[in-house]
């Protein structure tokens, strides 16, 4: 009797075990499912990002619209805004012209930034913040960032590289004040899923 006793014991046991087993099974597959699905989301979003930062990186090189945006506007005045439906810094359309920037365009775009970032973003049709650079390599390995007027040009909002989840930059070849510099266009986000 006492023997029927132990194995019975033993048969809840392996009982136990595999209910345990099973349900361990289970957990773990609905834990890879949703690790994918989000690992999936953060790639696409990523990619609409990348998307969109050469978007505007291609914009921002085109003359804007209207061409003469920047002579339409007062920059200090954001009533007059409304009245570039592109932000572009590209001089004009023409072939002799392609990717040289007007230095008005630049300063005109720097100001209206300085002034009131979020309208700027919703000019240039962004959901993510925004960050334009212009650099220049210098021989030495090291990049000199584009002084205009006596200070850095920067337009945006700059990111930090520990509280920023996603970052997409594209570089564009441009011509400024008869040097080749770089534009770099970057797009931020603070949350993986703006």
């Amino acid at each position: 009797m006492a023997s029927l006793d132990r194995l019975r014991k033993g048969q809840v046991w392996s009982y136990d075990l595999m209910m345990s087993s099973i349900l361990f099974v289970i957990a773990m597959g609905i834990l890879a499912f949703f690790w994918w699905s989000a690992r999936t989301n953060m790639t696409e979003e990523k990619d609409t990002m990348t998307l969109e930062s050469i978007k505007v990186a291609d914009n921002l090189v085109s003359p804007g619209s209207p061409t003469d945006w920047q002579s339409s506007i007062d920059v200090n005045d954001q009533s007059t805004w409304s009245n570039v439906q592109q932000i572009g810094l590209g001089r004009s359309w023409s072939a002799s012209d392609s990717n040289v920037l007007s230095i008005d365009k630049l300063y005109s775009f720097q100001t209206m930034s300085s002034n009131n970032y979020s309208l700027t973003k919703s000019r240039l049709r962004l959901r993510y913040d925004y960050y334009v650079q212009f650099i220049i390599h210098n021989g030495n390995g090291s990049d000199q960032v584009v002084k205009l007027n006596g200070s850095d040009l920067e337009v945006g909002k700059p990111y930090d590289e520990i509280t920023a989840r996603m970052i997409a930059k594209t570089d564009r070849i441009v011509l400024y004040n008869h040097s080749l510099v770089i534009m770099r266009v970057i797009l931020w986000s603070e949350s993986p899923w703006d």
